[in-house]
Parts: structure tokens; sequence; C-alpha cells
């Protein structure tokens, strides 16, 4: 019998770290295998004369069962109240980001990081490249990816022109 109440010992062990990674529905089960290895507990310190090491796991047991137990329910109920999928995914941009102006983390080709109000944010430079630390400012958002426009010194904003490199003079 002490095999069957340690076999249950380690799967509510397993379960709980298991649930505490994959969320409470893991947990339920943990707390059934732990009920189960307080039961086979039990019966190991009513069966045995010198019972102290069973009635001492049967206490540890019982209570971190019903901690788990406990953790798991109000998991599923607030599940309940916001769905499932509402945990997966990420929070929106804050509405008032568009008209900040921040700076490029990393190169924007045109994708890649900016800076705005201390958050680095996925973006998407609208009027072409920028280099990295060129200033841009927030046009709009796009689900959790900022469209920002480039205001590099001197360009304005706007790709630098192809001079042909002949020396030759371009017409207007």
């Amino acid at each position: 019998m002490w095999a069957v109440a340690g076999a249950l010992l380690a799967a509510f062990v397993l379960l709980s770290v298991a649930g505490a990674l994959a969320g409470p529905h893991l947990h339920v089960g943990a707390a059934i295998a732990g009920v189960a290895a307080a039961v086979a507990l039990l019966v190991v310190a009513l069966a045995e004369a010198n019972g102290d090491l069973a009635w001492a796991l049967f206490g540890i047991d019982l209570a971190a069962s019903a901690a788990i137990g406990l953790s798991a329910w109000s998991g599923l109920r607030h599940l309940r109240q916001v769905g499932d999928h509402a945990i997966l995914q990420p929070a929106p941009p804050p509405p008032g980001l568009v008209g900040c102006q921040g700076e490029a983390v990393s190169a924007l080709g045109p994708e890649g990081v900016v800076r705005v109000r201390g958050e680095q944010w996925t973006a998407v430079s609208m009027n072409g490249d920028a280099p990295a630390r060129a200033r841009v400012q927030v046009i709009g958002v796009d689900g959790l990816r900022l469209q920002v426009w480039n205001e590099e010194t001197g360009t304005n904003g706007l790709p630098a022109p192809d001079w042909p490199d002949d020396g030759q003079e371009v017409s207007p």
C-alpha cells in the first residue's frame, strides 16, 4: 500500500507543477490525485501499529491537496468569467499612442522595433526604411503593431533621392 500511496503522491506533485505551467485544469487532476493519496495514506496509517510517518504524510498531503484544489477552483472560476481566449491574448496598445514621438530601437526596413513612452513596440515605417535611433512619430495602430512615420533629420521623413554618381546634373 505504501507503493500506491507513493505513486499517487508523485502524480500529485507532477500534476501540481504542470498545473502551475499549463493552467487550472491540471490542478483539478492534482487535487484528485492528492485526495486519492490521502485515502491510501489513511489506510496505511490505520493498518500499521506504528504509523507515525503515514499520519504525518497524510496531514501534509491533505493540506497540500486542499491548497491545490482551492487554486484550481479559483482559476476555473476566473476562466469562466473572462473566457479561455482572454488569457492568451496580449493587451492592445493604449489608444493615446497616435501622435506620440519615439525612437527606432532597431533599423526599420520597413519593420522593426521602436520605443514610445518608454515601451518597446513592433512597428512598420510607412514612409520607407529608417536607421536605428531615428526619430519616428506614431501615425496609426494595426493590431499590436504601430505604424510610424520616419522623421529623420534632413529627409523630412522621405527616402533619400537616388542621385547619379557620375557628376552630371539632373534637369528638373
